[in-house]
C-alpha cells in the first residue's frame, strides 16, 4: 500500500544526469556517430547487439505472452514505446524475482548530410538483482540453513542497457541501435538519489507522499510492469490507448531547457521487495513544458488482490510548480 512518509533521499527536484554529452552529439553526421559516442564500446566495454534481432526478440516475448497470433498488418510491439522496449530487453535477460530497475530518458537531434533532420530518443535502463541481498540479510537473521538456497532468490549481475530508436510508421519505437554492459559487482550507481543495490525498499521513502487513490484497473494483454511504464507518463497517469492494444505510449515532449543528451526523465521500478505481491513504481519528469508546474513526482503501485483478478492499482502524485519571477 502507498502511504505518506518522510522525505529520504531525493530533493523535491532533484538534478537529472546527462546521459551524453551534447558537443559530443552536435558532431555526429551519421547515426553511427550517435551509437559510438552514446555506447562507446572502447572506454565503457559496451556490447552492441543486432536491432533487428532484438525486435524480433521483443515481439516473441509480447506474442507469447498475450497467447495471440502476430498479425500480418501489425506487430505486437508496434505502440510500445522506448521505455517498454528497454524493460523488454531487460527482462529478457533474466526475470529476477527480486529486482530494481532504473531508466533514464533522453532526446538527441541527427542533421545527416542529405535526407531530413531525425529526432531520436536515447534511453537508459539498467537493471539491479537484490536476490544475494535479501538472501544474506534472511541468512543473518534465521541462519543459512533455514533459507532457501541463493539460486531461489534470482541469479543474474547489474546490468545496463543502452538504447537509439525513432518513432516511423507502424512503430512508436523502432530501434536503430542498442548495447549493454554489465556492473562490478560492488558499485555506487544511485536511483533518484538513493543506492541502487539498497536491499529495502526506496520508492516509499524518496519523498513525502501524499494520499495514494485508486485509478482504473489496468486492462490490455501486455506484462504489468509494461503498462505501469507507460502509463505513468500519461497526463494525470490516465490510460491513453485502445484497450486492446498493448500500450499507452505517447510520444514526449522534448523540453526546450534540456539539452541533447541531458536526461529529463527517471523512472525506478520495484519488484519482489515488500510483503504484498506488488510492483511499485516511481517516476520523477522535469522541466515540463507547463507555465505552472515545472516537473512532478509520480507513484503507481499495483498490488494483487485477488488471485485471477486484475491487480489493484494505486496512485500518489506531487507537482513542483515553478519558482515565481
Amino acid at each position: 500500500m502507498i502511504t505518506s512518509s518522510t522525505a529520504f533521499a531525493a530533493q523535491d527536484t532533484p538534478r537529472l544526469p546527462v546521459l551524453v554529452e551534447a558537443a559530443e552529439l552536435d558532431q555526429a553526421s551519421i547515426l553511427e556517430d550517435i551509437a559510438q559516442v552514446f555506447m562507446p564500446r572502447a572506454h565503457w566495454h559496451w556490447h552492441w547487439n543486432d536491432s533487428e534481432s532484438i525486435q524480433a526478440e521483443i515481439r516473441a516475448i509480447l506474442t507469447d505472452h498475450s497467447g495471440t497470433q502476430e498479425s500480418s498488418v501489425f506487430h505486437p510491439d508496434a505502440e510500445i514505446g522506448p521505455l517498454g522496449k528497454a524493460y523488454l530487453l531487460a527482462q529478457a535477460d533474466a526475470d529476477l524475482p527480486h529486482v530494481r530497475y532504473r531508466w533514464r530518458y533522453a532526446k538527441a537531434r541527427l542533421d545527416p548530410p542529405s535526407g531530413p533532420q531525425q529526432v531520436l530518443d536515447l534511453v537508459e535502463v539498467a537493471r539491479f538483482n537484490l536476490g544475494p541481498a535479501r538472501h544474506q540479510a534472511l541468512s543473518d537473521i534465521h541462519g543459512e540453513a533455514q533459507v532457501a538456497p541463493k539460486a531461489d532468490f534470482g541469479e543474474g549481475a547489474d546490468k545496463v542497457w543502452r538504447l537509439i530508436t525513432r518513432p516511423i510508421m507502424g512503430q512508436a519505437a523502432d530501434i536503430l541501435y542498442a548495447g549493454w554492459r554489465e556492473l562490478p559487482e560492488s558499485h555506487d550507481i544511485n536511483c533518484l538519489g538513493a543506492k541502487c543495490q539498497t536491499a529495502a525498499g526506496l520508492n516509499h521513502r524518496l519523498i513525502s507522499w501524499p494520499e495514494a487513490n485508486t485509478v482504473d484497473t489496468l486492462i490490455g494483454s501486455s506484462p504489468m510492469a509494461l503498462q505501469l511504464i507507460e502509463r505513468s507518463l500519461a497526463p494525470g497517469g490516465a490510460y491513453q490507448g485502445d484497450p486492446s492494444s498493448a500500450s499507452a505510449w505517447r510520444d514526449i515532449e522534448w523540453p526546450e531547457s534540456a539539452s541533447a543528451g541531458q536526461s529529463f526523465i527517471e523512472i525506478t521500478l520495484e519488484k519482489g521487495i515488500g510483503q504484498e505481491a506488488a510492483i511499485d513504481l516511481v517516476v520523477f519528469h522535469d522541466q515540463l513544458m507547463d507555465h505552472e508546474t515545472r516537473a512532478y513526482w509520480r507513484r503507481l503501485t499495483a498490488v494483487d488482490v485477488n488471485p485471477g483478478m486484475p491487480p489493484k492499482v494505486l496512485m500518489s502524485e506531487r507537482l513542483i510548480p515553478r519558482e515565481p519571477h
